[in-house]
């Protein structure tokens, strides 16, 4: 059964405001020396396949490059907030080629899962930030193990380090890299079959041990 919970979306004049948006960050990312570790540059040769990409809530400033970073054509999906701060971020998210599925731990969260089991059988990516929207920080919930273990996908733990950066005082800390800085990325495979055996409690553990650890 669909739960009852309205989500919001953008129209009109405030998605066209986007657009400028989009052209200054187009312009201010073209300044960032993104470097991938030597792992992932090895991981990226190899990723065909669709999985699901998780990173903390203060690194989505550069996730809407994810697809670019991925150097993949399969779709990709985000999880949402169905909230109208997320109806902001699913509109921007679409006029840069990222679709998303609207849900949170406490809004849709049953169905958004459905919805993200479906894509990722369909072939696309998935990407979601396991402490989002409203933190706590550095904290995994259970829908990605949970959608993990359900779709027997991979799981693949993206982390973001900025050589200089500001840190805005929110609940995740965010982060946002200053013109010029030098960026790393790094890439985890975690398999299905790591985490198969677990409950989704004993693999959000996991995967938050070794996102925190990259």
């Amino acid at each position: 059964m669909t739960e009852n919970v309205k989500v919001n979306r953008l129209r009109g004049w405030r998605k066209a405001v986007l657009y400028p948006l989009i052209l200054c960050m187009r312009m201010f990312a073209s300044t960032l020396r993104i470097r991938p570790t030597k792992c992932t540059k090895e991981f990226l040769k190899t990723h065909n396949y669709a999985a699901i990409m998780v990173f903390w809530h203060q690194n989505l400033f550069l996730m809407w490059k994810l697809s670019t970073l991925l150097k993949c054509d399969l779709p990709m999906y985000g999880l949402i907030s169905p909230s109208s701060d997320g109806a902001w971020l699913s509109a921007f998210f679409s006029l840069v080629g990222i679709r998303s599925v609207r849900g949170s731990s406490g809004r849709r969260g049953t169905s958004a899962i459905n919805e993200l089991q479906e894509k990722l059988e369909r072939g696309a990516n998935v990407a979601i930030t396991p402490d989002g929207p409203r933190g706590p920080a550095k904290k995994f919930k259970n829908g990605v193990s949970v959608l993990a273990l359900r779709s027997k996908a991979d799981v693949f733990l993206i982390a973001i380090k900025y050589k200089n950066f500001w840190t805005l005082n929110t609940w995740d800390k965010f982060c946002i890299p200053k013109p010029f800085s030098k960026v790393i990325v790094d890439y985890r495979k975690i398999s299905h079959a790591a985490i198969q055996n677990l409950s989704p409690s004993e693999a959000s553990l996991l995967l938050e041990r070794e996102l925190k650890s990259m």
